[in-house]
């Protein structure tokens, strides 16, 4: 590569060896080519995908879906996974190659605003428990899913304080469009604005049956606290129990015949010299 006689040093490289692939990388991958590789590694920004050796395309978190908020890539992929996928955009200097999923599908929120005006009804899907309400699915029509907010103040349950002693992934609720921003992509919707209106029995109805769940999830933490303490006061007793008979061995240990007076020895002394006198 370079001779430097000065340094008295020759640098050699063995990529050079080979074509640049780089150089040639629009014509194999023009941008918007559909490509099915396997995900290298995930990082909390995205996930790399090996296109060929020694060249990887990234999967942004924001490229992974349309309607969903990926909170990190583990989430939807796995290491070692195969995924499809669109090449987005090329830099040839920079060496880097934007993939995208999400763009294999129309955005749903080009229209959105038309089959999901506000004031809608619809039922939700409860998907991510948060604690400052909850995330659901919303199914709008065949082609579209989204997904849409709840805040707490919204349940219709003015002492709840967590989501999660109330709901889990799979409720169905019932709910009715109260904002949609379509620049920052938002959709808000409540439970309170569903029943505002309609009969009270609705509504009652509805509480009974999220307090059905609250009462069974109280339950099972008083079960799992109970749980606990026994085998805490279990441990706690037969821990005592050994050290116990630790204390009892040791104290054998320190046990010791008691030593002969010298009463004792003195008599046994004159009755060894009477036998001995005997004997004579």
């Amino acid at each position: 590569l370079s001779v430097s006689h000065e340094e008295k040093r020759i640098s050699l490289g063995i990529k050079q060896m080979v074509p640049d692939p780089w150089l040639t990388i629009n014509e194999r991958y023009p941008e918007g080519t559909i490509i099915k590789r396997k995900i290298k590694s995930l990082t909390p920004f995205g996930a790399f995908v090996e296109i060929e050796d020694d060249i990887d395309g990234l999967i942004h978190i924001s490229d992974i879906s349309w309607t969903k908020r990926i909170y990190h890539p583990k989430e939807v992929f796995k290491k070692g996974q195969e995924v499809e996928c669109k090449i987005i955009l090329i830099d040839i200097p920079l060496h880097r190659i934007a993939l995208g999923v999400k763009q294999l599908h129309p955005d749903p929120w080009e229209n959105l605003d038309k089959k999901l005006p506000i004031n809608t009804e619809i039922i939700g899907t409860v998907c991510k428990l948060i604690p400052k309400g909850l995330l659901v699915d919303i199914h709008v029509d065949d082609e579209t899913n989204i997904e849409g907010f709840v805040p707490l103040s919204h349940l219709a349950l003015p002492h709840i304080q967590r989501t999660e002693d109330v709901f889990v992934d799979g409720d169905q609720l019932p709910l009715k469009v109260i904002e949609l921003d379509m620049e920052n992509r938002r959709l808000i919707l409540s439970v309170r604005a569903y029943f505002f209106g309609k009969d009270k029995e609705q509504l009652q109805t509805y509480k009974e049956r999220i307090l059905e769940h609250l009462k069974a999830s109280q339950e099972e933490d008083n079960e799992a606290k109970e749980e606990n303490i026994g085998g805490q006061a279990q441990e706690s007793n037969e821990s005592q129990v050994s050290e116990d008979n630790d204390a009892t061995e040791i104290k054998e240990e320190n046990i010791q015949e008691p030593s002969k007076t010298s009463t004792e020895e003195n008599n046994e002394s004159e009755e060894s010299e009477t036998n001995s006198e005997s004997s004579e």
